[in-house]
C-alpha cells in the first residue's frame, strides 16, 4: 500500500503546495483511492508534480463536508469533463450524507455551521 498526500497544511517538499486543507492519495495493489480533496486545485497540481493521474482513481471520498476537504472536487470534476482523452472508468463517489448539506461560516471563529433550510 502507498499513501501520498497530496495537500495538508505544510510541506516538506520544495515544489509542492501548501494550504488550509487535506488531500491524500491511497493505491493498494489495483485499487486507487483519492481521500478528500482539499479547497482548491492545488491538491491536482501536486499529484501532477508527483506523477499521479487523477483521473485512474476507482474512489473519491470525501471524509466530511467541511470545504477544506472538498472544494477541490469542482476542480477534479472539470478534469474529468475536459480531459481530451477518455478514461476507462468512472470513480465511485463515497460521502457521508451530509457533505453537500448547505453552510454558512460563522464570523467570529471561522468554523464551518450547518444550517437548516425549512
Amino acid at each position: 500500500m502507498r499513501l501520498t498526500i497530496l495537500i495538508d497544511n505544510t510541506t516538506n517538499m520544495r515544489d509542492l503546495k501548501a494550504e488550509s486543507g487535506f488531500s491524500l492519495y491511497i493505491e493498494d495493489q489495483s485499487t486507487n483511492i483519492l481521500f478528500d480533496t482539499g479547497c482548491s486545485a492545488l491538491f491536482m497540481e501536486n499529484a501532477h508534480k508527483l506523477g499521479i493521474n487523477l483521473r485512474e482513481a476507482d474512489y473519491i471520498i470525501l471524509s466530511h463536508g467541511h470545504y477544506d476537504h472538498t472544494w477541490g472536487l469542482k476542480h477534479l470534476l472539470h478534469l474529468y469533463v475536459t480531459a481530451d482523452t477518455p478514461h476507462s472508468s468512472n470513480p465511485i463517489l463515497l460521502t457521508h450524507p451530509l457533505s453537500f448539506s448547505h453552510r454558512t461560516k460563522d464570523g467570529k471563529n471561522g468554523v464551518a455551521m450547518y444550517q437548516k433550510k425549512n
